[in-house]
């Protein structure tokens, strides 16, 4: 399963990897990794009233019946115009969508698929941060976001064994700092 928000992108990646495989299968899931529910958010000038926010039950229903075994959190970005600012000069808007995209939407797209992967076993979570998640000036939201990431990574992976129900030793979870 292809992830984007860009229905041109991913149709032209699975129309590759169809041709480099033929003998594989690739489906693509259209879904905004910006587009996050949030309580009580702030408004914004770029926010688009009509614009519906992620369901991730549908996304889980649009891909129920499929053999899922790995999920690989590779969305996230920053802002840029400027890319790097100081945290101070930071709109609430920049800094809820940078987080939003960066460590909340992986946050739910793990929690909607854990049960699915434990049921598939042997499974893999990957989750992938940024270098940036050890601090570096200019890009407090964005490497605390990716922080965050690396540290869901290891709570769940730490908590996994407390959980009841089969499947749940068979869930291996990493965190890669790529950068």
């Amino acid at each position: 399963v292809l992830h984007g928000r860009n229905p041109a992108k991913l149709n032209s990646v699975k129309h590759d990897l169809q041709k480099k495989h033929p003998s594989r299968s690739f489906r693509i899931l259209v879904a905004d990794a910006s587009k996050v529910a949030c309580t009580n958010c702030i408004p914004s000038e770029e926010h688009d009233q009509n614009s519906e926010a992620l369901d991730f039950k549908a996304i889980g229903a649009e891909l129920e019946g499929l053999h899922l075994t790995v999920l690989i959190n590779n969305a996230g970005g920053m802002s840029t115009n400027p890319t790097y600012r100081l945290l101070m000069d930071s709109s609430e808007e920049r800094i809820t969508r940078n987080v939003s995209l960066n460590a909340i939407f992986p946050l739910h797209m793990m929690r909607q698929f854990l049960p699915t992967l434990c049921r598939n076993g042997p499974s893999l979570i990957i989750n992938i941060s940024s270098l940036a998640d050890s601090g570096f000036p200019l890009l407090s939201s964005y490497g605390s976001s990716k922080q965050f990431l690396m540290t869901l990574t290891r709570s769940v992976a730490l908590e996994m064994p407390l959980g009841h129900g089969p499947g749940l030793d068979q869930v291996e979870l990493l965190g890669v700092r790529a950068g």
